[in-house]
């Protein structure tokens, strides 16, 4: 006798594999960023100055500090000027 299969053909939708939850589900044009980039900065490397977008100068805090592999220097604004 043939082996009856345990999962009838009507239930066979019941038994399909959801789309995976982490895949992009963009479809459109990305959006822009609310975080400024590099570009929006004026740095002054002679000088180690940094201006922000705002207008408002910006103090180094790290000198020659490596971050994700790239040696980088740090900039940092006071809390009441933003």
């Amino acid at each position: 006798m043939p082996k009856k299969s345990s999962a009838s053909s009507d239930d066979s939708a019941k038994y399909k594999q959801e789309p995976d939850p982490l895949h992009n589900k963009c479809t459109g044009a990305k959006k822009a960023s609310p975080l400024y980039g590099p570009q929006d900065f004026k740095f002054d490397r002679d000088a180690h100055t940094c201006v922000c977008p705002a207008g408002q100068a910006l103090y180094g805090n790290g000198r020659a500090c490596k971050i994700g592999g790239y040696i980088a220097i740090k900039f940092r604004g006071s809390n009441a000027a933003c």
